[in-house]
């Protein structure tokens, strides 16, 4: 299968989601790395964190996509009130819906690794000002709030506010947790 075609059937779901999720983490589990409040960030770390990221971004992104198609598939069979052994979530739709959940969790997994790498190897490149790593996750999140508000046809500022806010907010539930 063409990578083009592959790609074609993916949402930007997956892909947003993940990188939301990725910036959350490096926000809430190294604020205290990041604001100099923990232990100094590292690349290990920075990598480790990502890697967490990456991992959870897939696990979650795979469990709903695949539950929502499938339920869709089961719904389905029932409105056309098919027999029970014609069940669609068991015919090819079904191995899409197993393939499609899978693309759309490595695509977001791979995003949430991005959001939250980025923002930690800022701190790792600057040690003396790591807190950098911290302006730079919330103005990733206020960046890509514009851009999902000129997909959607919302207000670019509005959704810019609310993320970087709640990027502000979970920055705060970091360093209140202190995990790293």
């Amino acid at each position: 299968m063409k990578l083009r075609r592959i790609l074609a059937h993916q949402t930007i779901r997956g892909p947003v989601l993940g990188f939301v999720d990725g910036i959350i983490n490096a926000l809430t589990l190294a604020s205290g790395s990041i604001a100099g409040s923990g232990p100094a960030m590292t690349l290990g770390l920075a990598i480790r964190i990502s890697a967490f990221a990456f991992g959870t971004g897939c696990l979650v992104l795979f469990v709903s996509g695949y539950v929502d198609l499938r339920s869709e598939l089961v719904r389905a069979t029932r409105e056309l009130s098919l027999a029970r052994d014609k069940n669609l979530a068991v015919t090819r739709l079904g191995h899409a819906v197993l393939r499609d959940s899978g693309l759309d969790a490595a695509a977001g997994g791979t995003a949430s690794f991005l959001g939250c790498f980025l923002p930690l190897v800022v701190a790792v490149i600057v040690p003396s000002q790591a807190w950098i790593g911290i302006v730079v996750a919330i103005a990733m999140l206020a960046v890509l709030g514009a851009a999902l508000a000129r997909s959607i046809g919302g207000r670019w500022l509005t959704w810019s506010i609310i993320l970087a806010a709640s990027g502000m907010v979970l920055t705060g539930v970091g360093l209140w947790l202190q995990i790293a």
